[in-house]
């Protein structure tokens, strides 16, 4: 049986017969869900602080959310389901006093506003550059500090042990490659074009339905191509922000790359939840790893978006890792506002 533990109020409570623990980089909060019949020593209420443990190792420190039993005379079979600390900032709605707006902060001065009153631990390692105006209506916490992640060119996800952080993409990488016919199990592959277009129109926020046609051929407009894409898919937008033609120029340019970019991932699940089976570094995200598939021509780096630990008495532990290509996540071209 795996060695996986449950922490509340101090005392580990094992025996767990299924597990399951996710986290990804575009969800602050790692979460958890715990199964296993036969429980009737465990009490549990919905919000209880807890720890999930692995080997010695936290991998979730926050709360039970939901509680799932099914009763019978000879047992009680019971499922936890939970989340991070962080879990608290994905639903809270934004709160900030004085008119819900905050001007020409930092990325830690925004974080450190928004979180007031939330025990949740974070640590900001890049992106704190730039300063943001940030509005607080109809947003939850993770919705602002994700934009202006998103604007930092950085990403925010679980740091593991309840809380997050904000880092650059790829900033790790894997100890071992992912190699068919050596640690992968399988592998499912996508190369969805759905959201691919041959033509990108980047547009002036000054074109409306009421603009004339003399009137739109002098306002600011640009143009990039998916050469890949062959048949004619054009797509028109209006980007925030963008006043003249060089910005509109790179953010064409930046819509058809993260298109592109995005169109491909895959799906790998792998023995163990560690990246030498039963030794070494845990899977993680964010990590940089070599794959190569020889049967479907792939050699090549991608990025761990997501990482799933699952365990059941029948399969025994396994790791499916969702990849995407590094450039998935390539920084939006700055567009500083301008007098016009």
């Amino acid at each position: 049986m795996l060695n996986i533990s449950l922490k509340l109020d101090g005392v580990a409570y094992k025996g767990w017969t299924e597990a399951y623990i996710s986290r990804s980089i575009e969800q602050m909060a790692g979460a958890f869900r715990l199964f296993v019949a036969d429980k009737q020593d465990v009490r549990i209420y919905n919000g209880q602080a807890c720890q999930v443990i692995f080997e010695g190792e936290v991998l979730v420190n926050g709360h039970i959310n939901r509680t799932e039993k099914t009763i019978s005379e000879e047992n009680v079979s019971l499922s936890l389901i939970g989340r991070d600390l962080s879990g608290d900032l994905v639903d809270c709605s934004a709160v900030i006093n004085g008119g819900g707006k905050l001007y020409d902060l930092t990325l830690s001065e925004v974080i450190q506003k928004l979180t007031v009153g939330f025990k949740v631990p974070h640590k900001v390692k890049a992106g704190n550059s730039l300063k943001h105006d940030v509005s607080a209506e109809h947003n939850t916490i993770f919705d602002v500090i994700e934009k202006c992640c998103r604007k930092a060119g950085v990403l925010i996800m679980p740091d593991g042990k309840g809380g997050f952080v904000v880092d650059n993409v790829g900033v790790k990488r894997a100890g071992v490659s992912l190699v068919m016919g050596k640690n992968i199990l399988s592998a499912d592959l996508e190369d969805n074009n759905e959201d691919r277009f041959s033509i990108y129109h980047a547009k002036s926020q000054d074109y409306g339905a009421d603009t004339t046609e003399a009137e739109a051929l002098s306002l600011p407009q640009a143009t990039s191509y998916d050469r890949d894409i062959k048949r004619y898919r054009p797509l028109v937008f209006q980007p925030e922000d963008s006043y003249n033609e060089e910005d509109l120029n790179k953010r064409a340019q930046w819509e058809s790359a993260i298109r592109a970019a995005r169109a491909q991932s895959m799906r790998i699940e792998v023995s163990g939840w560690r990246q030498n089976l039963d030794k070494g570094a845990l899977w993680d995200v964010n990590m940089l790893v070599p794959v190569k598939i020889p049967n479907d021509d792939i050699d090549s780096m991608m990025l761990i978006k997501a990482v799933e630990f699952s365990y059941n008495e029948n399969e025994g532990a396994k790791t499916t890792l969702s990849l995407v290509h590094p450039d998935s996540y390539i920084k939006e071209p700055i567009i500083e506002k301008r007098e016009i």
